[in-house]
């Protein structure tokens, strides 16, 4: 940071940084403030959706009487670590009785963050500053993350899904697999299989569905938990339509003939 932004109750009341954050949970956040000209009032820390303007997360610092008047980097843990999984805005909001009574937020005026920026709150709306920079630092933990991949082996009454634990969380990985149903959204309350503990990532791993139907719509998530709870991949879907034995064989007319039935849609003679 080189400079300040003033917070203050009858101008700017909100500043902070506009960015994007890709999935992490975030357990703190802070900025570097200063005290100015007997200020008094609570200081808020929080994110903000910028899509809707909501609040996702927010936590009181305390009173800006105690900052001080030397520069210092501030932060509060929040009470519940929170996923975020998109573009937000980081703020500090200080609304002060009157416009002598501040608090000093530090910035950066020039642009030192790429796809990021400076962004402040007046007449009511906010306004972004491409050019600059806010004085921020946010800590997130490590979160349990899980993908699947393609179906193989479709053949009544079995079927293989992989899938990948490709980040592990603060917690120790108790248990993983596969869960599957014929209504969207399967869940470790539905079919599943159980593959035990992760000790590191990545790790690939299969499993077997069993006691599939034929021509049945099926939908399977790879899953994963540990102390924070039970995380899932995306959702696949697939149609058993095929036999374990692909082959039948029939007299036909004193002729012995080879019918297809890997797809029962479709029959193929194959010859006599």
């Amino acid at each position: 940071w080189n400079t300040y932004l003033n917070l203050e109750g009858e101008f700017t009341h909100e500043a902070g940084q506009r960015l994007t954050i890709p999935g992490r949970q975030v357990t703190h956040l802070g900025f570097w403030l200063r005290h100015y000209a007997g200020a008094s009032g609570d200081v808020i820390f929080g994110i903000r959706k910028v899509s809707d303007n909501s609040e996702i997360v927010t936590k009181r610092w305390g009173d800006a009487g105690d900052l001080g008047t030397t520069v210092t980097y501030r932060e509060v843990e929040f009470d519940t670590p929170t996923t975020v999984n998109e573009e937000v805005r980081l703020f500090c909001r200080f609304v002060g009785p009157g416009d002598t009574f501040d608090i000093l937020f530090c910035k950066q005026n020039t642009n030192v963050k790429a796809d990021e920026l400076l962004t402040h709150y007046y007449d009511a709306s906010w306004h972004d500053l491409p050019a600059e920079d806010a004085g921020y630092r946010y800590t997130y933990a490590a979160v349990l993350e899980v993908t699947i991949q393609a179906m193989t082996d479709v053949l009544l009454p079995t079927a293989k899904a992989h899938g990948t634990v490709t980040a592990l969380g603060e917690t120790s990985c108790t248990q993983h697999g596969h869960c599957w149903s014929t209504s969207p959204n399967p869940t470790i309350a539905d079919n599943k299989t159980q593959l035990g503990a992760v000790a590191s990532a990545p790790h690939a791993f299969e499993s077997s569905l069993t006691g599939l139907l034929l021509y049945t719509t099926y939908y399977v998530r790879a899953y994963a938990t540990d102390g924070g709870g039970t995380v899932y991949s995306g959702e696949i879907h697939f149609i058993p339509g095929k036999l374990r034995y692909a082959y039948v064989a029939a007299y036909l007319s004193d002729a012995l003939t080879i019918i297809d039935v890997s797809d029962l849609s479709n029959p193929t003679f194959k010859g006599e």
